[in-house]
């Protein structure tokens, strides 16, 4: 699917578990959400760092309005990595996006996978993994 970056702007997808996505895209933030009813079940969300690579602030699913293992944290990372590439894109700088798996409870070594399977990579900081997209 073309994907094109207004500012501001929100795009909805439907999935087949029973939410939609809808996704919120800037130049220095993008957040991805969830809904399930009227309610956020889960939210994916980065911002652009001073030095000029995205940092992917949570992902999160909550089990009490989404089950867990059903692929809606995979699908909200990979929404949320093609807004990126698009903000990348339109300002015509190469993608880097970093994360430390870890935080909000949750098994580190779970979540270190989690992004592993995401097509994330150790990067040369032992507590971060990198994800490149595109060349500028």
């Amino acid at each position: 699917m073309e994907r094109k970056l207004i500012e501001g702007a929100t795009m909805a997808y439907n999935l087949p578990i029973g939410c939609t996505i809808q996704e919120f895209c800037s130049p220095q933030h993008i957040a991805v959400h969830a809904i399930k009813g009227h309610m956020i079940a889960a939210s994916a969300e980065a911002s652009f760092m001073p030095d000029q690579s995205w940092f992917i602030n949570r992902v999160v699913v909550l089990p009490a309005r989404a089950p867990r293992g059903t692929g809606l944290g995979s699908e909200l990372v990979r929404h949320l990595l093609a807004c990126i590439v698009d903000a990348d894109r339109v300002a015509g700088r190469a993608t880097r996006v970093v994360v430390t798996p870890g935080g909000y409870g949750a098994d580190p070594e779970k979540q270190f996978n989690f992004y592993l399977k995401a097509g994330f990579t150790r990067s040369a900081e032992p507590e971060l993994l990198e994800w490149k997209g595109i060349a500028a």
